[in-house]
């Protein structure tokens, strides 16, 4: 755990800063300007050059590069909101490129959630990991053939993924080169992992590439923490928020139930006034004689 947190600590994130997701339009049907789940990463790309050029940087361990790219191939679904039903359409699958060089294979962050087969491991190539939501799509198990981006390749895993419900991400990891290939950007990467040598290193790491590449988008673990800081007070802002309503809430229904058997109350009394009144005759008649 330790050894983790030390790794999550020295990386530095860079992206292309335009890249940090678009909305790619209004499900048919849905009113224009509601909200909803269906945007989509502007894929742009950075040149691998950029990646040599940073793993010189004095500090700099290792870059490590990832190639995200979505199908062509869409799928529809439908939601149901307050609103109504509505269809959106999103990419049928991610891909996402890893390089499998034996320098980098610590830094590879492969799903651990294994169903059935193997993870990838250095030296593989027109093979694959596959999330289960996508083989089941695509009726297809360990060591069978599936096409990818109009290309054959093994299954050679399947993991569990971790998403919400429909809406959970069907992805699949490759070789980058393979990945490069089929998707025709060979010596382009969409993020490049940076590991500093040590924590001492980080901020001036990253403030030597915000300088040097300016249309790079660079998060360190302060900005991550920070970011989790600023979850964590909009979560316990809406939880006093909810804890204010709920106490409001009970308020009003004690009142109401106080109000509700008060009512009730004055209604058996009346009732039974009424009652008592309406036979005086018949109920003195029945003392006289001896009841109760």
């Amino acid at each position: 755990m330790q050894q983790e947190i030390n790794r999550t600590a020295t990386l530095i994130e860079c992206r292309s800063s335009s890249g940090q997701g678009t909305p790619s339009g209004t499900p048919s049907g849905m009113p224009s300007g509601m909200p909803w789940f269906g945007y989509r990463r502007e894929e742009v790309f950075i040149s691998e050059t950029v990646g040599d050029e940073i793993r010189s940087i004095a500090g700099v361990k290792d870059v490590m590069p990832f190639l995200e790219k979505s199908s062509e191939e869409t799928s529809s679904e439908t939601m149901n909101t307050p609103r109504g039903s509505f269809t959106i359409s999103r990419p049928l699958y991610t891909i996402i490129g890893v390089s499998l060089n034996s320098s980098l294979m610590d830094y590879i962050a492969l799903p651990t959630n294994m169903t059935a087969g193997k993870l990838l491991c250095e030296g593989d190539t027109r093979v694959l990991l596959m999330s289960s939501n996508l083989s089941d799509y695509f009726g297809v198990g360990v060591n069978d053939k599936v096409k990818v981006y109009g290309e054959y390749f093994t299954v050679k895993g399947i993991y569990e993924p971790t998403g919400q419900g429909r809406m959970e991400t069907r992805t699949v990891y490759m070789n980058i080169s393979d990945a490069q290939t089929i998707t025709g950007n060979t010596g382009n990467v969409s993020r490049l992992d940076v590991y500093a040598e040590d924590v001492s290193y980080v901020d001036g790491i990253a403030d030597v590439i915000k300088a040097t590449y300016s249309d790079l988008y660079v998060t360190t673990y302060e900005d991550r923490l920070q970011n989790l800081e600023n979850m964590q007070e909009m979560s316990q802002e809406t939880l006093k928020n909810a804890e204010s309503t709920l106490a409001q809430t009970q308020t009003i229904a004690t009142q109401e139930i106080i109000v509700a058997v008060a009512a009730t109350s004055l209604i058996v009394l009346f009732v039974m006034l009424y009652t008592v009144r309406e036979r005086t005759k018949e109920i003195g008649t029945l003392k006289a004689i001896g009841f109760s």
